[in-house]
Formats: C-alpha cells, structure tokens, sequence
C-alpha cells in the first residue's frame, strides 16, 4: 500500500521480515491443499497394503453387516462380517492368501495401513502386524485421502454391487454375493495405464472370463440324481431355475440364488445360461428387514465420519422400489458393463486433461453438443466485466 501510495503515513523499514501471527494462525487455520500424486515412490507404493471397513449395512442373506476391504498392488479383496472385531482375522486370512495361493513373498510386504478405527486400533492387531514384521500405520483422524486406495475401491465395489442388484432386481439381501462378485470383475480389467490385470500381476497368469454369466442372469443349475425323488426320478424335471449370482471361492462351481417359497442359494458346477430369459423376483415375496441399532457395534465419531459416504451405496429402500423385471438382455449386459468400466475410464478435470485422454473426439463431440444447447437457449449474455472486479477462472 505505501509504495502504491494508497494510504499515507505508513513506513516500511528496510529490511524487516514480516514476523508470524499467531492470532492470525489460530482464526485463519486451514486444511492443506490434498496432494496430487502420491508422496512414496513406486518402490515403497508396492509394498503398502491398504485396508479399510464399512459398515453397518443392513444384514445380508448370511447376516453379515460389515465388510473390509484389502487392496495390495491394485489386486482388491473383499470380506463380509458379523462384526467389526473380525477385521483382525480378515487381514490375517489375506497375508495367508497372499503367501500360500499367489506366492508372495513375505518380505514383499512391508506396511500395513489403515484408519483410526477400533477395529484397526487394539491388541490383536498389532500384534498381528508385529509378529508379521509389517509396520503398521495408521492416518491422520478425518484426513480421509491418506486412505484413498482404501476408500476408493471401497466405492468403486459398492456403486458396482448396487448397479448389479437393482439393475438384477434381485433382493438387497444378496449385496455380500454382488460385492463379491464386483470385486471378482475388478481384479480381471487392467486399470488406466496397466498393460496386465491386477489378478494377472498378482498370481502371474491371466484371468478366463470366457464362461462368465451376467450377475443375475437367469441359469437352469442341474440336480443331483441323489436329491431327486427315487420314485418318480425319471419324470422328474432334473433342473432347476435360479438366477447367477457370482463364482464360489471355497467350492468350484458358481452360486445359484432360487426364487419361491423355498428360496436359497446353493453352489453348482453344472449351469447352463438361458440367452432369452430373465430371472424375476416376486417383490412381495422379499423381506425388507431395516438395520437393527441394537444389533450393531459402538461406533466412535471418527469411524462414522468415514462411514458416511459409504452407507449410501445399498439403499435401504432398495428391495421395496421396483421397476417392470422384463429387461431386454442387450440392456442388462448395457448396464453391467457400464458400472465395470466406469472405474477405467477416468472423467477428465478440465480441457486440458481431456484432449490428452484417448476419448478426445467423444468428449470433444459432447462439448461442442453442450456449447450449442447453450446458445440455442440462450441461457447466459455477453458482458464486459466492471472496472476493478475480479473474475473467477473456471476449469476449461
């Protein structure tokens, strides 16, 4: 101001360095800006296994209300549970398949992290990581991005599973056998700038999908002679009706959710997919059980903060809203596909980023279409800024 000579009287001695307000850093505190790439080099980045939970939703086919999620190298897992203190026994089920079924060395990971949660703060598990000799660290309280592999495949897996049920229209109770089955597509597409799958980079070979149903697609699953009654076993039907539901981790065959008084769902090697049929649910016929608060663990303030974002993927209202079931098989396979590939292909943050990305000409198409409806329209004037005013800068 004084060497602008817009006020007077003001003196600036040589020199002198403005000192720090400490009033001023105590009204004016802020967050730091997030960083845009990552602070580890690759080197390190390889060897940090990150974890999360979510949770409480409402109980599943099995009562599971929980699930974590483990992510090391891109290649993501899922586990379904009763209760957050299970976490413990997921991440150790996860080191285990990673040494004996992938091969991983032991020494390849180095740290373990995850948020403040209870589940991830107490005795077991630190005693887990140490016996392991895996440093374990944990965030920042409310810094959700210090997580950010954890929590974005926890929304990646949870928008697709829903996409999956309501698309299906399969009961809300199946979400732990959609989440599954997400997260099995998941690890077989390459992400942006991977030339392999993550499955592929983990277990050393590439994934067969060529025999893979549409979840909720409509399947006759052959049963057993020894099931059948032995009288009439010969003008018995021997199939039954059910709807694909995801592959069988444990059991080597794919789950097979029925429909009717005796709904269940049971595990078959023998299925045979039916192109023209869709599986319909008798939406009457589904229970729509709401979350039982007595039911559910404490949860702290931190752990609900992060959980807020994350409740929302299986609405509740999910099983009572309904739609016509009679969906064209070409729209099924549509609507999967895009809820897989919507986390490979990344929305663009601005102009710049877009002519950069390989769907130039298609983001291009849809400016110039946007740009035109503007004009048409006539939804904004031409205006010659007043003197003195700062315009704000936009993202193109």
């Amino acid at each position: 101001m004084a060497g602008k000579g817009s006020v007077r009287g003001l003196r600036i001695i040589p020199g002198a360095k403005p000192a720090m307000c400490t009033v001023c850093a105590l009204t004016k505190a802020s967050r730091q800006p997030v960083p845009k790439t990552r602070s580890s080099p690759d080197n390190v980045a390889d060897g940090i296994c990150h974890v999360d939970l979510a949770g409480p939703i409402a109980a599943s086919t099995n009562g599971y209300r929980y699930f974590m999620v483990a992510v090391w190298r891109d290649f993501v897992q899922t586990y379904a549970m009763k209760r957050k203190k299970a976490a413990t026994g997921m991440v150790k089920r996860f080191l285990a398949m990673l040494e004996r079924q992938a091969e991983v060395p032991a020494t390849s990971l180095k740290v373990l992290r995850a948020d403040g949660g209870t589940e991830f703060i107490n005795k077991d598990f630190t005693k887990l990581a140490r016996t392991q000799g895996i440093l374990l660290q944990h965030t920042t309280p409310y810094t959700l991005f210090q997580n950010g592999v954890a929590e974005r495949s926890i929304r990646t897996v949870t928008e697709t599973a829903a996409a999956m049920l309501v698309d299906s229209g399969l009961p809300h109770k199946l979400w732990e056998y959609a989440l599954q089955h997400a997260t099995y597509i998941r690890n077989r597409i390459p992400r942006r700038g991977a030339k392999v799958t993550p499955y592929e980079r983990i277990f050393g070979q590439r994934p067969d999908v060529g025999q893979l149903p549409i979840f909720g697609q409509a399947v006759v699953a052959r049963v057993p002679d020894q099931l059948r009654r032995k009288k009439i076993r010969f003008l018995d039907t021997r199939g039954q009706l059910g709807a694909f539901i995801g592959c069988a981790e444990v059991i080597k065959g794919f789950y097979v959710y029925t429909k009717g008084s005796n709904r269940s769902i049971f595990t078959s090697r023998d299925v045979n997919v039916i192109d023209r049929m869709v599986f319909e649910v008798d939406p009457s016929a589904e229970d729509n059980d709401e979350l039982d608060d007595a039911d559910s663990d404490d949860v702290t303030d931190e752990e609900q903060q992060t959980q807020d974002d994350r409740e929302g993927a299986f609405p509740s209202e999910l099983a009572a809203v309904r739609r016509s079931q009679r969906i064209a098989r070409r729209t099924i396979i549509q609507a999967e596909a895009y809820a897989v590939l919507s986390d490979v292909i990344k929305e663009p943050l601005n102009l710049a980023e877009a002519k950069r990305a390989p769907q130039w000409k298609q983001w291009q198409k849809a400016i110039d279409t946007e740009v035109k409806s503007l004009f048409d329209n006539g939804t904004f004037e031409w205006v010659t800024p007043p003197t003195g005013v700062r315009v704000l800068d936009h993202t193109l």
